[in-house]
């Protein structure tokens, strides 16, 4: 489909076409330019996040505080990859951007599925912010275990290749964050998320 001189993979692009053509014209889709800039952003939001994570009681059940740094690293990942996966999702539509020099089965398809990576890091986000244990947060944790099993398909399907090689390496890292994720996740179904078990500090 072409729009504004613009090819698109899907009918996606082209409900997106403003907001390509303002992106495309400031070059954003290139890669040594929107990595800076969505990190630097992924980085403003994180530091935006922790001042809630004071007032929210996140750090006071004592697993969280005795694994404090590990759930910052997991939070800022999560700002890292909405910022990042959003801008290669909105990229992947346009044809010229896409970067594979063969024709691909999924083409149609990854900028869609980056979107939904997207969708599944920001319900984390949210969950952490909102820290509560109501309807809506059981439902973000649905929503966030499905994204994570599709991850965890995704991962185990890439071990499948014959050849051991950088890709297995990263794959491996990636099931790893996975895993932490989906803890995260499981430990907020079976406990309360502000339960009575609290740090005390000394003063």
């Amino acid at each position: 489909m072409k729009t504004l001189n613009i090819i698109y993979v899907n009918e996606l692009g082209a409900v997106l076409v403003s907001l390509q053509h303002i992106i495309s014209s400031i070059r954003l889709f290139d890669m040594y330019i929107y990595i800076p800039i969505m990190t630097l952003l992924s980085f403003l939001w994180f530091k935006n996040i922790l001042k809630s994570l004071d007032n929210n009681k996140t750090f006071d059940t004592a697993i969280r505080y005795r694994f404090k740094k590990a759930f910052l690293i997991i939070l800022y990942s999560l700002c890292f990859l909405v910022t990042n996966s959003t801008i290669i999702a909105l990229k992947a539509l346009i044809m010229e951007e896409v970067e594979y020099t063969t024709p691909l089965w999924f083409r149609d398809l990854i900028g869609p599925l980056h979107f939904f990576i997207s969708s599944v890091a920001l319900a984390h986000i949210w969950l952490i912010r909102r820290n509560y244990s109501r309807v809506l947060d059981y439902f973000l944790c649905f929503y966030i275990q499905i994204g994570l099993l599709v991850g965890f398909i995704a991962g185990f399907y890439c071990l499948l290749s014959p050849s051991f090689g950088l890709l297995h390496i990263s794959t491996i890292l990636i099931l790893i964050w996975l895993a932490l994720l989906n803890t995260d996740i499981i430990l907020r179904l079976l406990y309360p998320f502000v339960t009575s078990t609290t740090v005390y500090l000394s003063k």
